[in-house]
């Protein structure tokens, strides 16, 4: 029941608050911030509708590549002429390894392949992690000016600066 995040009323309580900051500071930059950060959950919002929709077009893309790459594979197996007849355990050992190698280039371009989608997602949701982090950076700098240790104790070197404006 809990587990998931409602976009409308995450963008709604943020839209309301920054309404609110609007009213009692219309000039301030917390009022800024707050217009920055309704700008970014409409973005997170359309984002996260994205990211849960397929690449149907990277799949078929996808798909092709891993059906020429089986076919190659295929064709390549069908025009190899193997004598099964072994002269030494050395020569024996040497097939065994190019076949090993092979299957585990085979493997990595498939599992590389089958997980692109999965990356090209994950980007692009990290970049709007980094987008909120940057305005909790924002938000959490102001908050250093709000230290209740300045109110009882007047030793602190660097008062805060507030701009004319």
């Amino acid at each position: 029941m809990y587990r998931e995040l409602n976009a409308d009323q995450i963008r709604g309580t943020i839209e309301r608050l920054g309404n609110r900051i609007a009213d009692r500071f219309p000039r301030s930059g917390l009022h800024n911030v707050a217009n920055e950060l309704v700008g970014i959950a409409r973005e997170a919002e359309s984002d996260s509708t994205a990211l849960g929709k397929p690449y149907v077009r990277l799949r078929s893309l996808v798909g092709a590549a891993i059906a020429v790459l089986v076919a190659v594979v295929i064709l390549g197996m069908l025009s190899l002429r193997v004598s099964m007849r072994v002269s030494s355990i050395g020569d024996l050992t040497q097939a065994i390894e190019a076949g090993v190698n092979d299957l585990v280039f085979m493997t990595v371009a498939l599992y590389f392949l089958l997980t692109l989608e999965n990356r090209i997602k994950r980007r692009r949701a990290l970049k709007g992690l980094h987008a909120l982090r940057c305005v909790a950076h924002v938000i959490d700098m102001h908050q250093l000016t709000k230290d209740p240790t300045r109110v009882t104790d007047d030793t602190h070197a660097t008062p805060p600066r507030r701009s004319a404006s």
